[in-house]
């Protein structure tokens, strides 16, 4: 009679549990590696554009720049705005004012322009919404022009025209043109001058 031998076969590395798990594990580190090397080469590779010595940024909030510690962002692209200027003398007046209003017409396209000059002139009082004129859904606002102005309630009217303009006449802002937006990202962005 053959005698039979029974010889268990050592079950090999590679499909043993260990090895499962480790390549499991090798996976999601790789896989967590790639995408902080994917963060980082999407984070240098954004939009770069210099404006009168700021160095702006394009990120989900818009052109962002730093002047020291002070964090600016607005809207508009700064390469579009050329050697153009306007003078920031005026903003001066609105920062120790108790009230500006913020004055236009509900029917132009001013919503980034207002978004932008809030966010970025700061003042000691508040803001308020005001219409420059008796349109139809101004009924629940005040009507404000320049000659509503006065040294503690500042008027900063928005209007579209084909000329670009800033100007003050006491403590009335004016800010006129085609595109409000540059316009008014172009007087934010005077203020700061050349930053070396």
């Amino acid at each position: 009679m053959k005698e039979s031998s029974y010889v268990a076969k050592k079950a090999s590395f590679f499909t043993s549990k260990a090895f499962l798990t480790t390549l499991v594990g090798l996976f999601f580190i790789s896989l967590m590696v790639f995408s902080v090397l994917d963060y980082g080469s999407s984070q240098t590779g954004q939009k770069k554009v210099k404006y009168k010595g700021l160095s702006f940024t394009q990120t989900t909030e818009g052109w962002q720049a730093y002047a020291g510690d002070k964090k600016i962002v607005i809207q508009a692209n700064p390469e579009l705005f050329g050697d153009e200027s306007v003078s920031s003398a005026a903003l001066d007046r609105f920062i120790h004012s108790s009230l500006v209003y913020i004055s236009l017409n509900p029917y132009d396209s001013v919503q980034g322009a207002v978004g932008d000059f809030q966010r970025n002139v700061p003042i000691g009082g508040v803001y308020a919404l005001a219409c420059s004129g008796n349109y139809s859904g101004c009924e629940k606002y005040p009507v404000k022009t320049c000659a509503d102005a006065s040294p503690t309630e500042a008027v900063v009217l928005f209007q579209t025209a084909n000329e670009s303009l800033v100007s003050l006449d006491g403590t009335c802002l004016t800010i006129q043109g085609k595109d409000l937006l540059s316009v008014t990202d172009m007087l934010i962005l005077s203020q700061y001058g050349e930053q070396g």
